[in-house]
């Protein structure tokens, strides 16, 4: 399927009140990133300010809200947009040229995370025979957020320690040890994803190489791994835990990939190798493309790439940029690795 943006109206509301037409007035660019793994989404708009509104008041305070959303209407009564996001402005710029007859601008930048969170706020806690989706759970209902998304190999694991981490440097620790993303979406949501499930994903679409611009794709590693194997020794009880899990893919190789971490059992020493294997063995191919503005391409999101030969295959995508500017229109760049 060939995707060709064209014509797209994009609506921006600032504290609940529609900004849309001022930023246009004021030749705003947009840029909205979407990141998949424990990373903010992003927002950044660019204007002028010419009487100077901006530094005063219409003064952009930290933890403004940002609604923005886009659409278009393609060929063939094709449409498609991105819903809704929420940003909160947490780092407001100003410039000035030539004492200001050279321009004035300003610049809105903002995170899907609230600043009025303390995510920033290091601290200790134990947890005891508890679930990662109950740590999950408890952490979110702390920070009032909405704990979002199946836990899948869900066990109750012994003792889990929050040693001098903040809340999103603890959850983001245990998230890739266990298998899963997570991020904060739009102020309210704390979501997780599990990885397992995202590589399992059909295509939700198809791009060629002729819908792309500027693309580049190459090996990031030739290291495969056809087993794993967990050797752990607790200093406490002496007891030796020893699993060894195969790859799910036929993978032709004789490489072990050997780890020493510390696991409760054996249940949880295979749910780390196999985890471990599969970050071991994903993303040998990475590439990274812009094209015309594709709501489609967002991030966690799978598609299949043709006709570039032997890596031709599906794509999970691990960023997406949109950016949105009058002049230039709606241009999307994406990184993404192979599965």
């Amino acid at each position: 399927m060939t995707i060709l943006v064209k014509p797209f109206t994009y609506t921006v509301a600032l504290d609940g009140q529609d900004a849309t037409q001022d930023l246009r007035e004021f030749g705003a660019s947009i840029t909205y990133t979407d990141n998949a793994e424990s990373e903010a989404d992003t927002i950044e708009i660019a204007m002028g300010d010419p009487d100077g509104r901006w530094r005063d008041e219409w003064y952009p305070d930290p933890g403004m809200t940002v609604e923005f959303s886009v659409k278009y209407d393609g060929e063939e009564g094709e449409s498609g947009e991105i819903p809704p996001v929420q940003f909160e402005i947490d780092n407001p710029k100003f410039s000035s040229r030539a004492g200001g007859s050279g321009g004035k601008k300003v610049r809105l930048r903002g995170k899907t995370v609230p600043i009025s969170l303390p995510l920033n706020t290091k601290g200790s806690e134990e947890f005891e025979e508890q679930t990662l989706s109950a740590i999950a759970s408890k952490i979110a209902s702390n920070l009032g957020l909405e704990l979002v998304g199946e836990f899948e190999s869900d066990i109750a694991l012994k003792r889990v320690t929050r040693e001098d981490e903040t809340p999103l440097e603890f959850l983001k620790r245990l998230s890739e040890k266990y298998g899963y993303w997570f991020k904060i979406e739009s102020k309210t949501k704390l979501v997780f994803y599990s990885k397992k499930a995202l590589d399992a994903q059909e295509p939700a679409f198809t791009l060629t190489e002729a819908d792309t611009e500027n693309l580049d794709w190459g090996l990031d590693s030739t290291e495969k791994y056809s087993k794993a194997k967990v050797s752990y020794t607790n200093p406490e009880s002496g007891e030796t835990i020893e699993v060894e899990v195969e790859a799910e893919e036929a993978i032709e190789s004789e490489n072990v990939l050997e780890i020493n971490e510390a696991v409760q059992d054996e249940e949880e020493a295979k749910i780390v190798a196999k985890e471990k294997l599969r970050r071991a063995n994903a993303g040998r191919v990475k590439l990274e493309f812009k094209c015309i503005g594709n709501p489609l391409i967002l991030a966690g999101v799978m598609f299949e790439l043709k006709d570039i030969g032997r890596d031709s295959g599906k794509y999970l995508i691990k960023k997406a940029t949109h950016t949105l500017d009058s002049q230039r229109g709606w241009k999307t760049s994406c990184n993404a690795e192979k599965k």
